[in-house]
């Protein structure tokens, strides 16, 4: 899967490029629009960068919408997810390939004083999500799988 992110905020910059290289996905970033952009299979615009939604439609299968919480989007022609999001809101987006423009991500309800990440610190300079197991592999040496039998019993 291509995907081109347009953006120019370094968090969401961070956690777009993180969940898409997580996914072995061809990544790109640019942080302005251009007329002469190749197509994708997804383009990911956040609603801080000037971009023409309707001809980058056309050159792409999907088109998400990044846009804060308060912001009015009744009238934008794509997927929406709302900021802040976790990387895991952006990939059950992305691979979702049956939600509606306008079907609304399950994100827990929060008043618009209430930030649900003022707890959390997160060093996203730090955050290597290569050490983590792919969750289709199988350590065999770990502890106690040196006694399990294939073999039926």
């Amino acid at each position: 899967m291509k995907i081109l992110l347009l953006n120019e905020n370094p968090v969401v910059s961070r956690l777009v490029s993180l969940s898409a290289k997580k996914m072995s996905y061809d990544f790109e970033e640019l942080n302005a629009y251009s007329e002469n952009l190749g197509n994708y299979d997804v383009i990911v615009v956040d609603s801080d960068t000037p971009a023409p939604l309707k001809i980058l439609k056309e050159k792409c299968d999907r088109l998400i919408f990044l846009t804060p919480r308060n912001q009015n989007v009744e009238d934008i022609d794509a997927q929406i997810l709302q900021k802040p999001f976790l990387p895991t809101d952006f990939l059950n987006l992305l691979n979702n390939k049956d939600v509606n423009k306008h079907t609304p991500i399950d994100l827990p309800m929060l008043s618009n004083d209430e930030n649900p990440y003022a707890d959390i610190s997160l060093d996203l300079d730090n955050l290597n999500l290569d050490d983590l197991p792919d969750e289709n592999s199988l350590d065999i040496n770990s502890e106690g799988m040196e006694d399990l039998s294939f073999d039926d019993d």
